[in-house]
This record gives structure tokens, C-alpha cells and sequence, in this order.
């Protein structure tokens, strides 16, 4: 299962370089689900600083843990779901280039645990 810390980890190894406001606009977090669904959230949509959207990333639903399905991730501010992924089987986390640069200059891949992939 993909919980808090295994993302907090990989989004900080990537963060980390951002010192100014600006420089944390640049960043994207991509989701997957078991299903095969996809989305991507820019950093800037979640920032206090900028958009400070809530989005979610749900371990336990009603005092259980999601081991057996998969964590989810839930954009409740969304008028529509299209954004909740369920069964998250993989999150990217990565910096768009700054001028002078080309493409993803780093990024981050974040798996479920050994042991505590979600059923598909």
C-alpha cells in the first residue's frame, strides 16, 4: 500500500531544491490506480501559498485499513470524481525544467510496499 510517509518522502526529495515561492509552481504529482486510471495535480493547485485545494490520500476508511484495495486519492473540492483514483499502484512526483533546462529535470517513483500491494 502507498501511504503518507512513502509519498511525503518522495515528494521531499524532489521538493527540496524549491527555496522560493515561484520554483514550487513547477512541480507535478501523477497518480495511477489499479484500474488503470490516471490523473495529475500541479503543486501549486495544492500549496497553501498558491490554489491550497484539499486533495486527500485516503489509508483508512471508516477505522479500516485500505491494505486489501489500495489507498485512494480524493479531490473533494472537485464538482466531478474524475480526479479519485482508487487502488493507487504508482506516484510520480516531478519538476518541469526551468529555462536553460530540458524536459523533467527530477522526479520521483513511488510504489506500493513489498507485501502490501493492493489487489487489482
Amino acid at each position: 500500500m502507498i501511504d503518507e510517509a512513502t509519498v511525503a518522502a518522495g515528494i521531499g526529495s524532489v521538493w527540496s531544491g524549491a527555496q522560493q515561492r515561484k520554483d514550487r509552481s513547477r512541480f507535478l504529482l501523477a497518480a495511477t490506480g489499479g484500474d488503470g486510471h490516471h490523473t495529475v495535480l500541479s503543486s501549486a493547485e495544492i500549496d497553501a501559498d498558491f490554489g491550497n485545494v484539499p486533495v486527500l490520500l485516503a489509508t483508512r476508511m471508516d477505522n479500516q485499513e485500505l491494505d486489501t484495495v489500495g489507498s485512494r486519492l480524493v479531490a473533494p473540492a472537485d464538482r466531478c470524481s474524475a480526479r479519485c483514483i482508487s487502488a493507487i499502484t504508482r506516484v510520480w512526483v516531478g519538476a518541469w525544467a526551468t529555462p536553460g533546462q530540458n524536459g523533467i529535470v527530477s522526479h520521483s517513483k513511488i510504489r506500493p510496499q513489498p507485501g502490501k500491494s493492493p489487489s487489482t
